[in-house]
């Protein structure tokens, strides 16, 4: 299991988007943490804090503060996709406030971070990526 965990308690969620129902928690592998810079360089970014805060941006606008979880199940054990060492999680986001585009504090959107240790990455949403540590 490539995994390191953040926390050792896991309280587990169930939330709905889009008619599917998540199980979610806040138990982060700690690789997923981080600051995510468009093609490592700059904007947009995508930040994931360990309180399971952070800021989601998309192009040529202010980035939106947001919560987010991990898709686990249901004794939050964090689900991984791929193959070692190729893992992709899947990350359940919610806008915090009311954002661009008519975004509407509360509306969620799922992301996804890929470990990447052939190149030394993770990334997320195929564009932005930070160091694996």
């Amino acid at each position: 299991m490539l995994s390191a965990f953040v926390s050792a308690q896991v309280a587990v969620e169930k939330i709905e988007l889009e008619g599917d129902v998540y199980t979610v928690c806040k138990n982060f592998p700690k690789q997923i943490l981080g600051l995510y810079k468009y093609q490592g360089k700059g904007d947009p970014i995508v930040e994931l804090l360990a309180d399971g805060t952070g800021t989601f941006q998309r192009h040529d606008v202010a980035a939106d503060a947001i919560n987010f979880w991990v898709d686990c199940d249901e004794k939050g054990v964090v689900r991984e996709y791929g193959t070692a060492p190729y893992i992709r999680y899947t990350i359940l986001y919610q806008y915090i406030n009311d954002g661009v585009y008519g975004i509407k504090a509360g509306t969620y959107g799922l992301m996804e971070a890929s470990m990447r240790p052939d190149l030394g990455l993770v990334i997320i949403l195929g564009e932005r990526h930070k160091a694996l540590n």
